[in-house]
């Protein structure tokens, strides 16, 4: 693969309480959370220029690897999970995972084509989300040169579409 086939990725998760925003490396399939890039934890009341400018930098940071070095990636994969859920648990007071995880909603955002795309998803088990019944016109798609505050509200607007 070649470095025209990446594209810049992000996760984004919401669950009412913070707004957690994570680079993401690697190509089409399969991509992971990268552990060397900064996660961007945002009070849920933060403005739309504040969230605009963690997308950025998140998308800014998301970068290629090969596949040789996905595989070593995804080994601390499962483990890295868990120290993210325990973080966010002592950080916000959550008794149980099902409490941090109840209300979350989660997108995905890309570049592609000179735009950002923002992708909502369905919330289908306690800890899982796909993109089963999203249809492709519930994606928020927005010029790369938008401001950072509409890239903050289209990011709204698609947690707003998520099921």
């Amino acid at each position: 693969m070649n470095n025209s086939d990446w594209k810049p990725k992000a996760s984004v998760k919401n669950n009412g309480d913070f707004i957690s925003i994570k680079s993401y490396c690697g190509y089409t399939n399969p991509t992971t959370a990268d552990p060397a890039a900064p996660e961007f934890l945002l009070n849920i009341d933060s403005s739309d220029e504040e969230v605009g400018k963690a997308i950025v930098a998140a998308l800014k940071n998301s970068k290629p690897v090969t596949y040789e070095e996905m595989q070593k990636l995804r080994i601390n994969v499962a483990e890295n999970y868990k120290a993210w859920i325990q973080r966010m648990m002592e950080k916000y007071g959550y008794k149980t995972k099902r409490a941090l995880f109840k209300n979350m909603k989660s997108c995905s955002i890309l570049c592609q084509d000179n735009l950002i795309i923002i992708k909502p998803s369905y919330h289908e088990k306690l800890e899982g989300w796909s993109g089963d019944g999203i249809k492709e016109e519930d994606y928020v798609k927005l010029p790369v040169d938008s401001s950072f505050s509409e890239i903050g509200a289209g990011l709204r607007l698609a947690f707003e579409r998520c099921i």
